[in-house]
């Protein structure tokens, strides 16, 4: 038997880590536990946590790490029979896999990290602390739905080295045995460690650059540009903003032969609303087009500021979006009849109007 003082160290949980403005005070819960030990049988040891999980947490933003300490206090009894078994120390890091999480995405575990210096040791032999103790920091995850989230302890491990040598090949050297005492709950516990509720997140602001381009109906392509102000809800994935385009002059063959001109005005009709899901973008956004002015052969035809369409245009597109929300998106749309367009308002009403006009917008943060 080995002359050295035995030594039990207790490994424990990871925590949720705290985001968000609202914060819990620490808590201390304690929970007991039957292990099973190798050569000892059956006994119950009591495990203590100190938490302070965030009362609650906004969806979509990850959150930092924070700690979670467990301590397992040994009394003198168990301490005597270790003894006897030759056990030097215990140590549970093995513990640490026990904690969970169960959210809108089902149950699942909490990882965690290894804290500075994580381990106090139980001295079994000398005059210094019966009490173990383990220190860990969460990886702390991202809730993308509101909700609630409930974090739980459950079964552990306990590992311990012994003082039994085994006989290794004659090429190597002599070892210790490594025994293992499994550890159940006790009936009739709440296993709660701490709930956290997940509140919708505040909508982020995303601004954008819009290059594109579009086509009416007899026109050559049109280059489009403008910006994009929104806000993003992450926890839904939906986006609400204003789309402004700058004016653009379209060039056109009416009845294939004449050549017109006419200056376009956007206005928005509403707001552009959409959804940035993945890698996958839609926008929805009404826009009145009015034709300022309108000349064929360089002669002024018609136009004005009261030219525009009879109803708003619903430019729908759908297409890719990247990590920084920047997106491609294209569709087509229909052009409604025009109205107070001077003299030749039936004209500009028999070429222009019409379903499938191509439209391709570029979205660049």
């Amino acid at each position: 038997m080995l002359k050295q003082a035995g030594i039990i160290a207790v490994a424990a949980l990871g925590a949720l880590p705290v985001a968000g403005p609202v914060s819990a005070a620490p808590t201390t819960k304690s929970f007991t536990f039957t292990c099973a030990f190798p050569n000892v049988g059956d006994r119950q040891v009591k495990v203590e946590y100190d938490t302070d999980f965030p009362a609650s947490v906004p969806a979509g933003e990850p959150m930092p790490g924070s700690t979670l300490t467990a301590r397992v206090p040994v009394s003198d009894s168990l301490a005597a029979e270790l003894r006897q078994n030759q056990d030097l120390n215990l140590e549970d890091t093995e513990a640490l896999r026990n904690l969970t999480i169960t959210d809108s995405q089902g149950r699942r575990p909490l990882r965690y990290t290894d804290a500075p210096h994580p381990l106090v040791l139980a001295d079994l032999l000398g005059s210094g602390t019966r009490t173990a103790s383990y220190t860990a920091v969460t990886n702390g995850p991202t809730f993308t739905k509101p909700g609630d989230v409930t974090i739980e302890t459950g079964p552990l491990v306990l590992s311990m080295l012994s003082g039994h040598w085994i006989p290794l090949p004659p090429d190597g050297l002599p070892g210790l045995i490594t025994d293992w005492a499994p550890c159940n709950p006790d009936p009739g516990q709440d296993l709660t460690l701490g709930k956290v509720q997940v509140t919708p997140a505040p909508p982020k602001k995303l601004d954008f650059g819009v290059k594109g381009t579009t086509s009416l109906r007899g026109s050559e392509p049109i280059a489009l540009s403008g910006s994009l102000k929104s806000e993003y809800d992450a926890s839904t994935g939906e986006v609400s903003g204003d789309l402004s385009l700058d004016p653009v002059t379209g060039h056109f063959s009416i009845a294939g032969f004449i050549p017109a001109t006419a200056d376009l005005a956007f206005s928005p009709a509403g707001r552009t609303t959409g959804t940035f899901n993945g890698k996958t973008a839609g926008l929805s956004s009404p826009m009145n087009i009015g034709l300022t002015s309108i000349t064929a052969f360089g002669i002024p035809v018609g136009g004005g500021t009261d030219c525009r369409t009879t109803a708003p245009v619903q430019f729908n597109a759908t297409g890719s979006a990247s990590d920084d929300y920047s997106a491609e998106v294209s569709g087509d749309y229909e052009l409604p009849a025009f109205e107070n367009c001077g003299p030749l308002t039936f004209l500009v009403n028999a070429f222009l109007p019409g379903s499938g006009n191509p439209l391709k917008l570029s979205l660049t943060r």
